[in-house]
């Protein structure tokens, strides 16, 4: 016995949804700088928080040399791999840098 499968034309792609525009308070928040605080940074436990406010200072002081040395962004999160500060992910060392970068920039430090 043969199944009898249902003819037409296979079913189309869906089509994407538009990406919303972005607006222009957006585009001036970029331009204004960084304001930085670590409750942008996913902290998963109590203990991890306290050993980043612990390490503030090392970090800071490492993050403005690194930066004032002229190294780039890749060096920085190698040598801060290597340096036995606190090692969350790449995306908020990547925050750290630019927030000290834009700090340095503005004469703040």
């Amino acid at each position: 016995m043969s199944v009898k499968h249902p003819g037409g034309p296979p079913n189309p792609r869906p089509k994407p949804k538009p990406r919303p525009k972005r607006s222009i308070d957006f585009e001036n928040e970029l331009l204004e700088g960084m304001s930085f605080d670590n409750n942008m940074i996913k902290i998963r436990s109590r203990e991890l928080e306290y050993k980043l406010k612990q390490e503030k200072s090392q970090r800071k002081e490492f993050f403005v040399q690194s930066i004032k040395k002229g190294m780039m962004n890749r060096d920085i999160v190698r040598a801060y791999k290597v340096s036995g500060l606190t090692y969350q992910n790449q995306f908020t060392i990547n925050i750290w840098i630019r927030y000290y970068r834009d700090k340095i920039k503005k004469g703040e430090l």
